[in-house]
Formats: structure tokens, sequence, C-alpha cells
């Protein structure tokens, strides 16, 4: 059974890259991750430190000012190496991020991020899980939902899973 005394440890750290975000500050929140790090993200997933130090970086550099309001809340779980920080974040779209051209709007979301820390105290694994679509859907990337737009970008979707499955049912066929 887990100690309690290691479960502060993990709220400490999940606070300390609280702290970081809140600063932008790159050093104090490289420091809160091992090498082998594996960062799961709706973007993808990002390995090792340096990717998810890029990855932070473009962020942080194309939504600004970025900061995680005070309201974070963490949940050690049983294991005093995993927790839950539960998370708001808000920011404005100024710089282009992945290719993203810039859209000037502003967005608030909520998430919670799924954490592991190894025995030295630094983080091993982060999976985040927030709403995409409702955070792009604030900085103008998507239309509205139930709109006209939202729904010729969901049938289009849909004709592109379609003529994918098509697509592999013909190789299939075709012994390709």
């Amino acid at each position: 059974m887990a100690t309690t005394a290691a479960k502060p440890a993990i709220a400490a750290a999940m606070m300390k890259v609280v702290e970081a975000t809140n600063a932008q500050d790159l050093d104090a929140f490289a420091q809160c991750f091992s090498d082998d790090v594996v960062f799961h993200t709706p973007d993808g997933t990002f390995e090792g430190k340096q990717a998810v130090m890029e990855w932070v970086t473009e962020g942080w550099n194309g939504f600004h000012p970025t900061y995680v309001e005070d309201s974070v809340t963490v949940f050690p779980g049983e294991d005093p190496h995993k927790a839950a920080l539960a998370w708001t974040e808000q920011g404005t779209f100024t710089a282009p991020i992945n290719g993203v051209p810039a859209t000037g709007k502003s967005a608030v979301y909520s998430g919670v991020s799924i954490a592991t820390l190894n025995d030295a105290g630094l983080f091993t694994e982060i999976t985040m899980h927030y709403n995409v679509y409702d955070f792009w859907q604030q900085l103008g990337l998507v239309p509205q939902r139930g709109g006209a737009a939202f729904k010729t970008m969901v049938m289009a979707e849909v004709a592109a899973a379609k003529t994918k499955d098509a697509a592999g049912k013909a190789k299939e066929a075709m012994h390709l």
C-alpha cells in the first residue's frame, strides 16, 4: 500500500509545473521532467524532454499569455507516484502554431492531466485531456456547432471516412 508521505511529493511536483507555466519559465518547466518523459496530448505524443520542450515552446510562443489559473486541483492517487491535476488555462492565439496562422482570438479551456512521477521526483509520463473542439472553436479555427459550416465539415469528414474505407476494400479486392 502507498505511503501517505509520498503523496505530497507528487502534489508539490505538479504545482511546480503549474508555477513554471504561470511564469512561462522554460528552465523551471524542463526541470520537472525526466529525460525520457512521454507526454500525451490531443496534438500527439511527444517522447523525450527535448520533444516536450519544443512542443511547449511553440505553444507558449503562439498562445500568449498562457497561464493556468489559481483554480488548479491535484488529486493524488493510491499510488504515491500517480496523480491527476484539474486545470483551467487561458490566453490569446497571437502567433502561428504548427503552421496554423494566429487568429488573435482568446480561449479559456479546462482539462485534466494524469501524471506519473519517478523516485527522483521527475515526471516520466503525463497525459492531457481537454475538449480540443471547444478550444479550437474559441480560437476561430472551426465553426460553431449546429450551423451550416459545422454540418458541412461533419459531412466532409464522413465522406472522407467512407472514401478511405472504399479505397481499402478496393485494394483488398485487387490483392494489393
